[in-house]
């Protein structure tokens, strides 16, 4: 049987319809554990910007951050070293405040190099230069130049001229990479009066003007596409506009809250879960199978429940694949799920993982060119990394069966009328007028390939006005639906001459 859910657009005399996907044809879904002997929480970690390798961060200990490439992702897990000891001096003063998140520049930065951006708290740095008033230990943004895997770090200044001290949380780059956005606050400051967002230039990896307060948002989670920063509040999204104007430092807009509309302005974001820029929408998962889809330059939006054979939902880490699937872990059942955003379904899942517990959003990571899908369980006794292979385009938006009818705009009562019906597949096309078919009408076969068409030679049996449809049968009835166009009124008219 076929699915429900439909999408049906009419325009124009234009009709458009969605075929569902089936979920019993849905691939299944099987992560690959990396088998990497762990002796630390792995927190965070990116995939570098040509997808042929994968940054994770191992808390405390001696091993910082370390390389696996994409070949021994699937064999030995063996992480490689470093080209470089710049991590010998990345070494958490508290062990739990290794490395929050991670993330990769979508396009070249300082130097054309390739770079990963991360977040720390009280990090034991060389001690010169020296910065935080003169400490050796302070919160930063560290940077990967991933051609030689040396570290950098940025200094951060706040909204008053002093030095960011404890730990840095949230961070997101622009999709265009022109800017990164690190969130934090100031130990012994209440939250709502030392959370500040900072801006990062990724062309000189240096800080944009000073820190700016953003109120109660430093763990909530952030997204960014060129015009906006996001952050989730508990009633809604705020945002920042990027560069709007001087109103901060930094060139950016003050923080303000976005108005939501449609059906997504009832979507309860006090239950939020994950939230993530997809092909420049807003996708924002909640409690179960909740999902919010918005627009962020207009506040347009729609709210949903998933269909979900597997489990009770509630994802996290949402990322889309190459195969235009989604994908993203449940907290509930700690499993991984792959989901159709076009039809709104749950497709697969690889149920219950022991030991699978990914901690926050940057557990998750996407490779660029979205063929790999790697979790990080955060405990150290699952010892292991888990990746998904992606291939395929399962879940690439399905063909639409469309028809389109053209007739004259005065047809003339008992004189013949070309209605042409304009498709795109083969198949039969049956015309009505005033919901009844016309003789000689009735399943047409089409013919052509560009454009492809049926006509109907109709000779108006009454005058006045007169509603004119059509109803096109696919040939293929898997792949395509039958559907009906829009009516077109027209007005029929005394024939003229004779007979």
């Amino acid at each position: 049987m076929r699915s429900l859910i439909k999408v049906l657009t009419l325009i124009l005399g234009v009709a458009f319809f969605q075929a569902p996907t089936n979920l019993a044809h849905a691939a299944p879904l099987t992560p690959i554990k990396v088998p990497y002997s762990q002796t630390n929480d792995i927190w965070t970690l990116a995939f570098a910007r040509d997808s042929n390798s994968l940054y994770f961060a191992e808390n405390g200990g001696t091993r910082g951050v370390r390389q696996i490439l994409n070949s021994q992702l699937t064999s030995s897990g063996n992480p490689i070293e470093t080209t470089s000891d710049g991590f010998a001096t990345f070494r958490s003063a508290n062990t739990n405040w290794q490395n929050a998140m991670m993330v990769a520049s979508p396009t070249s930065g300082l130097n054309g190099n390739s770079w990963i951006y991360s977040t720390g708290g009280n990090i034991n740095k060389p001690a010169s230069p020296t910065d935080s008033a003169g400490a050796t230990q302070s919160g930063v943004v560290w940077a990967i130049n991933t051609s030689d895997n040396s570290v950098s770090f940025i200094n951060t200044k706040r909204s008053d001229g002093t030095w960011q001290s404890g730990q840095m949380y949230w961070n997101a780059i622009t999709p265009d990479g022109r800017y990164l956005y690190v969130t934090a606050h100031k130990p012994g400051v209440s939250p709502s009066g030392g959370n500040e967002i900072f801006k990062y230039s990724t062309a000189t990896n240096t800080q944009v003007g000073l820190g700016v307060s953003i109120g109660d948002y430093t763990w909530s989670s952030m997204v960014t596409d060129n015009s906006y920063v996001y952050l989730r509040s508990s009633t809604g999204i705020v945002r920042i506009g990027i560069d709007a104007n001087n109103a901060t430092s930094t060139g950016d807009s003050a923080i303000s809250q976005m108005t939501i509309t449609g059906t997504a302005s009832s979507f309860n974001f006090a239950n939020y879960y994950s939230m993530r820029n997809i092909d420049g929408m807003l996708y924002v998962t909640g409690t179960d199978n909740t999902m919010a889809v918005i627009n962020g330059s207009t506040g347009v939006g729609t709210s949903f429940t998933l269909t979900n054979p597997f489990n009770s939902g509630r994802f996290f880490g949402l990322r889309q694949g190459a195969d235009g699937c989604l994908y993203a872990g449940s907290t509930l059942d700690r499993s991984i799920n792959r989901i159709n955003p076009h039809t709104r379904e749950v497709i697969a899942s690889t149920g219950a993982i022991t030991n699978f517990n990914p901690y926050w959003e940057n557990s998750f990571s996407m490779s660029p060119d979205g063929r790999r899908y790697a979790i990080s369980p955060r405990t150290a006794i699952n010892n292991g990394l888990y990746v998904v292979e992606i291939s395929g385009s399962e879940c690439a938006p399905a063909p639409s069966t469309a028809i389109t009818l053209s007739v004259s705009n005065t047809p003339s009562y008992r004189t013949a009328t070309a209605i042409t019906a304009t498709v795109n597949t083969q198949g039969k096309v049956t015309f009505f007028t005033n919901g009844k078919r016309i003789p000689g009408c009735i399943s047409k076969l089409t013919s052509g390939t560009s454009p492809i068409t049926a006509t109907c030679n109709w000779r108006p049996a009454q005058r006045g006005s007169v509603s004119v449809h059509a109803v096109f049968t696919p040939d293929d009835l898997v792949t395509y639906e039958r559907i009906s166009s829009t009516n077109l009124n027209r007005g029929v008219a005394n024939r003229s001459g004779a007979r």
